[in-house]
């Protein structure tokens, strides 16, 4: 799991040093291809300074429940496998469904909680058990006022 959750966070920083590149030396990719992180995204583990503290001027929620200071909502096939990544519009989510034998990397909407994709990332051989911490996930966002 360990392995897999880096994959993501290595795939999302080479993402992000491909936009330092001289225009010369990157192929032109449409906008709908390009992440740009901002400091305020939640970018890797532990947030934009590494250390899981939130970029000044942000205002978290002090208290929720299932109801109170929810935005939305979505259901997640299996449970999660690791931190949320928050970039710009989109919210990026390992997970991992014991029943299917599925990991899988998902992208939902910030505002709305749609899924925008899926992409199953390996297929068979889950090591079942080791980490079990609940049946079924979900993505919560919590609104910042």
């Amino acid at each position: 799991m360990y392995r897999f959750v880096l994959a993501i966070v290595a795939a999302l920083l080479l993402l992000n040093l491909s936009a330092t590149l001289p225009a010369a030396d990157r192929a032109v990719k449409p906008e709908a291809e390009r992440i740009d992180v901002a400091p305020a995204d939640w970018a890797w583990w532990r947030g934009p300074s590494h250390d899981g503290v939130a970029a000044p001027g942000q205002k978290p929620p002090l208290q929720w429940s299932e109801t109170e200071s929810v935005v939305w909502k979505a259901p997640v096939p299996g449970r999660g496998h690791g931190s949320p990544i928050v970039v710009g519009d989109q919210v990026f989510l390992a997970t991992c469904d014991d029943d299917t034998e599925v990991q899988a990397v998902i992208c939902y909407d910030r505002k709305s909680g749609s899924q925008v994709w899926k992409t199953d990332v390996h297929h068979g051989h889950i090591t079942k058990g080791e980490n079990a911490k609940g049946s079924q996930a979900s993505a919560t966002v919590a609104c910042d006022g």
